[in-house]
């Protein structure tokens, strides 16, 4: 018996192996993920590999929304950009993701990409404002502030279109259709709001984000979003809630706020952006 038992376990641990890695005098067989030891448990016989974890990429999102107030940076060079962006993106397929980009930007983005109906794919269905057009009047530092409600939105499950709306009088721009995606014709799984900047070539600095002004300076001095919510899979618009926002800030020369719940009209919020330098 303690044989057969011996013969047994053998058998589960030398499975034929696709191809074997000598790492640091250790000997790796590789196997079929499917025909590893584990899945020779009797109570295994029909259990669904799980690949990742449950983290936040598991959320299903059907649609981001944001007011973000609106600066002008005539000092930007012809190799600076800078943008206030919603993100919409799918990301679960291991070989590329889906990504929309929705909000206003100085430089038009000039060389980095397909923005805009530059390339086919936005259907533009509104006749009065064409993607790209000026935005005016503009937000004054330590003056008026004026901004922009956009609403990303997938219309409805009949469709699957992503549309693109001003949110203040439900003014539909127009959408992008379900046909040109490969990860986000049913859903997002990754939301992003905030700043951009960048230049281009190696004679440069960073340029402005935001008002051009730190977050700590606050209400009319540094550029916010307000009202930052998301669609769930229930179609209900709601605030995004701080305990799922992961600030992220790569650089010296600009600053992130706190994500707060003004438990105002205000909805939650963040300050955002710097000099640059």
């Amino acid at each position: 018996e303690e044989d057969l038992e011996l013969e047994r376990q053998l058998k589960l641990l030398n499975k034929p192996a696709i191809k074997t890695i000598v790492e640091n005098g250790d000997i790796f067989d590789c196997v079929d993920i499917y025909k590893q030891p584990a899945f020779d448990h009797p109570s295994l016989k029909d259990h669904k590999l799980q690949h990742t974890p449950y983290n936040s990429k598991d959320n299903k999102y059907l649609g981001a929304s944001a007011f973000i107030t609106v600066y002008g940076h005539p000092q930007l060079t012809s190799t600076q950009f800078t943008s206030s962006l919603i993100f919409v993106e799918n990301d679960l397929n291991p070989d590329g993701s889906n990504i929309i980009k929705v909000g206003w930007t100085r430089d038009d983005f000039h060389g980095t990409g397909c923005i805009d109906i530059r390339c086919p794919g936005f259907v533009q269905v509104n006749k009065e404002m064409p993607l790209g057009a000026n935005i005016s009047p503009l937000s004054v530092y330590n003056g008026v502030q004026y901004g922009m409600n956009f609403l990303l939105l997938r219309q409805d499950t009949s469709t699957s279109n992503w549309w693109l709306i001003l949110k203040d009088d439900l003014k539909s721009i127009g959408y992008w259709p379900k046909e040109i995606f490969t990860t986000m014709s049913d859903h997002a799984n990754w939301l992003s709001f905030g700043g951009v900047a960048g230049y281009y070539g190696t004679d440069s600095k960073m340029p402005p984000m935001g008002s051009g002004h730190f977050p700590f300076e606050g209400v009319n001095k540094s550029c916010v979003f307000v009202k930052v919510k998301n669609i769930n899979t229930n179609s209900e618009w709601v605030d995004l809630p701080p305990k799922d926002v992961s600030p992220n800030s790569h650089s010296q020369c600009y600053g992130l706020g706190s994500f707060i719940d003004t438990k105002t009209s205000y909805g939650n919020m963040f300050y955002f952006g710097g000099p640059g330098g």
